[in-house]
């Protein structure tokens, strides 16, 4: 099953307290799409949410970026196996700056 989340970040700042603030916001987010595999969705969304917060809060790569428009997104086969009526799994993070810092 296919599923996606899409958010924006507002006032993006790598200190702790505002990193803790937007991985709260990531973990309440609700994947869209439909329940055909649920547990294998969850279990990427998971994997997508940590690799996200790990390119925000690690390697300095938006560091200037005040907002940003975040889309992750997958397809989950049932218990992660091939089905020819499916796509293969995939999960994918898509992060493009809205604005940067002017400080």
């Amino acid at each position: 099953m296919s599923w996606s989340i899409s958010t924006t970040l507002k006032e993006h700042e790598k200190t702790d307290a505002k990193l803790q603030q937007e991985w709260e916001a990531l973990r309440a987010l609700v994947p869209s799409g439909n329940d055909h595999c649920p547990a294998e969705r969850d279990e990427q969304a998971m994997a997508v949410e940590k690799a996200l917060f790990d390119l925000l809060s690690d390697h300095g790569i938006f560091d200037h970026a005040q907002e940003l428009v975040i889309t992750m997104g997958g397809h989950a086969n049932k218990e992660f196996k091939e089905d020819p009526e499916w796509a293969n799994d995939f999960i994918s993070i898509n992060i493009a700056v809205k604005s940067y810092r002017t400080d």
